[in-house]
């Protein structure tokens, strides 16, 4: 995600699959051996994906 929000504009190709991500009701498998952190780590991955898209859509300033 760093890796893409650092390209910017030129990450756009991946928003498909950073939508998808997102709107997935199904999270990426976090297997940290707590259901709190695992609940966390999800949520986290979450707003990492979102955040990394609005810096991929933002104009150039």
């Amino acid at each position: 995600m760093k890796a893409l929000a650092a390209m910017g504009l030129h990450a756009q190709p991946m928003i498909p699959a950073l939508d998808r991500l997102i709107g997935s009701r199904h999270r990426v498998a976090v297997y940290l051996g707590d259901v709190d952190a695992e609940m966390r780590a999800d949520e986290q991955l979450l707003q990492l994906a979102l955040a990394t898209r609005t810096k991929i859509t933002a104009s150039p300033t």
